[in-house]
C-alpha cells in the first residue's frame, strides 16, 4: 500500500505478509489499511488505484459478491470508506504492471519473510 499527494509525496508505504490469501483478499486488505491512514490525512479528493477489477466492481457495486470469505472484507472497506463523508473517492482499476511500487514493497514483505 502506497499513501502519495497529488504531487506524488509518499506520506505512507507499507508491505506485510498475510499469511495465505488470494490476491483479491490481500487488495481489500491493503485498500483497507490505506483508508485507515488516509483518515489522518483529511484529503478533499482520494483516487485508489487497484490492480484488481473484482474488488473495484464488488465496491462500486458493478459486481455481487459470491465468495462467502470476501464478505467480511467488502464490509469492513465499505466502512472505511463510509468514514470519509467529505471526500470524493474514486476507485479505480490499473494492470498489476502499473503497480509496481506496491508490488515491490509485497515483494519485500515476501522476501523478508522467507528469509
Amino acid at each position: 500500500m502506497v499513501l502519495k499527494t497529488p504531487e506524488g509525496q509518499v506520506l505512507a508505504q507499507e508491505g506485510r505478509t498475510i499469511g495465505e490469501a488470494t490476491n483479491n483478499e490481500a487488495e481489500y486488505r491493503a485498500l483497507i489499511e490505506g483508508l485507515k491512514l488516509v483518515h489522518q490525512h483529511n484529503p478533499e479528493k482520494l483516487v485508489c488505484f487497484l490492480d484488481s477489477s473484482l474488488v473495484v466492481n464488488q465496491l462500486n457495486g458493478s459486481f455481487k459478491i459470491k465468495k462467502a470469505h470476501l464478505r467480511k472484507l467488502v464490509f469492513e472497506a465499505q466502512k472505511e470508506l463510509g468514514q470519509l463523508k467529505n471526500t470524493e473517492v474514486e476507485l479505480k482499476h490499473i494492470p498489476r504492471e502499473e503497480n509496481t511500487e506496491a508490488d515491490a514493497l509485497l515483494n519485500q514483505a515476501l522476501s523478508s519473510a522467507q528469509a
